[in-house]
């Protein structure tokens, strides 16, 4: 295996996911495929847009892996916190870009 998938989250998690792992796969599918979009907004939309969108999508990955490493791997302190902050962020960066993107199209 490359040395750099051991250290991607859902390596380090596979093992303590269970009857969990399935379901977790197919979040994962769902937010690349959420995070895939945001890239591809990259030539359709003016430069601000795509970056708080692009920005707003790794926030949210950041903030879903902070919870499962969490809940499956290590407790970390402050955790809760972590994870609204950066989800918080993504969704102010998200619906910024959005807003931005709209503006320009009127």
């Amino acid at each position: 295996m490359a040395s750099g998938l051991r250290h991607c989250p859902f390596m380090m998690l596979k093992d303590n996911l269970g009857t969990l792992k399935v379901p977790v796969i197919i979040y994962i599918l769902g937010i690349l495929a959420m995070a895939i979009t945001a890239f591809g907004r990259k030539d359709l939309v003016d430069h601000t847009s795509f970056k708080l969108v692009f920005i707003g999508a790794l926030f949210f990955i950041m903030s879903d892996s902070i919870l499962a490493v969490n809940k499956f791997l290590v407790a970390i302190p402050g955790s809760h916190f972590l994870v609204m902050g950066t989800y918080a962020t993504a969704q102010y960066l998200i619906v910024r870009g959005l807003l931005t993107s709209d503006q320009k199209l009127n």
